[in-house]
């Protein structure tokens, strides 16, 4: 005679196992999801950060003449901004969802959360428009739509007729 009286407890120890491991994986991926967000805004805010810091350095060095053609190019930094996926916007100089904005300040949204830093009271950040063998501030602000890899390169202008310092983005 065969002992079976085991045979069936095999397979409820494994469906109940495999409901275990189930609910622990469940629990963890919705512990991964509610720190997504908290990690993309993480990331961005020490980009911004050490943004900020290279546009500072940057307005302590010399500038270039707007005024005379032939100035040598300005200092000038080129950086890369890695932005995740749940960024809406990083925007120089001007705020895309307000109508009031301090053109010396970046202003970015992500996932949801608007934040803003001051660069300088005195600077404009502008677009750089080509015009001859030299990058000239334009009009126009530069607004990064949506996460991504960007390589953005910021040139210190300034024009002495009017007094105004220019970060121009390109």
């Amino acid at each position: 005679m065969m002992d079976d009286a085991g045979v069936d407890s095999i397979p409820v120890a494994l469906a109940a196992s495999l409901i275990v491991l189930a609910i622990i994986v469940g629990m963890a991926a919705s512990g991964i999801a509610g720190v997504t967000p908290v990690l993309s805004s993480s990331s961005v805010d020490g980009q911004v950060s050490m943004l900020c810091n290279d546009c500072r350095g940057l307005l302590a060095c010399s500038p270039r003449d707007l005024l005379d053609p032939f100035s040598l190019p300005g200092a000038s930094k080129t950086l890369v901004l890695s932005l995740p996926t749940d960024t809406g916007y990083v925007a120089f100089g001007i705020d895309p969802g307000s109508s009031e904005s301090h053109e010396g300040t970046i202003y970015y949204l992500v996932h949801g959360n608007k934040k803003a830093v001051i660069v300088d009271e005195r600077a404009r950040f502008r677009e750089g428009i080509k015009k001859g063998d030299a990058v000239v501030p334009s009009q126009r602000h530069t607004i990064i739509m949506g996460g991504g890899r960007y390589e953005l390169t910021i040139e210190y202008q300034y024009d002495r007729g009017l007094d105004e310092k220019y970060l121009v983005v390109y």
